[in-house]
């Protein structure tokens, strides 16, 4: 079980709001299975409420990462909790985002590893540090398969 409250019954009363990074929009098969289709479920619980469901692409030119790194920058100053679906963030940015809210990382794919077509030639180490580091600096992880 995830415990994402803390604090006096005050704190416990107030609805605790939710910002989700995700791999992809509601066309990505893992990000409907693993986010879209709880988020009903959370707002109707009446204990949470969703900030807003933010599609990470990295592999975005420069101009639209800008632009998505300020979306998430400004929807997680009004949030509590950060979910974050198998993004490798940088540790300075996960921190930024993440300082006094909760973090849960989740994935459901073997991230320790590199993808079956990766070039042999090519270094998997800085997506390897990415991953620890995520999983070092979370609060809460849900790996699954």
């Amino acid at each position: 079980m995830i415990k994402i409250c803390s604090g006096g019954d005050m704190d416990l009363m107030r609805k605790r709001r939710i910002l989700f990074l995700v791999t992809g929009g509601l066309y990505h098969s893992s990000t409907r299975f693993r986010v879209y289709q709880y988020l009903p479920y959370l707002e109707q619980s009446g204990k949470f409420e969703v900030v807003d469901v933010v599609p990470v692409n990295t592999h975005q030119r420069l101009g639209q990462i800008g632009h998505s790194l300020r979306r998430i920058w400004q929807q997680s100053r009004d949030s509590d909790v950060v979910f974050v679906q198998k993004l490798r963030l940088p540790p300075p940015l996960l921190r930024a985002i993440t300082r006094g809210k909760r973090l849960i990382y989740d994935f459901d794919d073997a991230i320790h590893l590199p993808p079956p077509r990766w070039p042999a030639n090519k270094s998997y180490q800085t997506r390897r540090k990415l991953a620890d580091a995520t999983i070092r600096n979370a609060d809460h992880v849900i790996a699954g398969n």
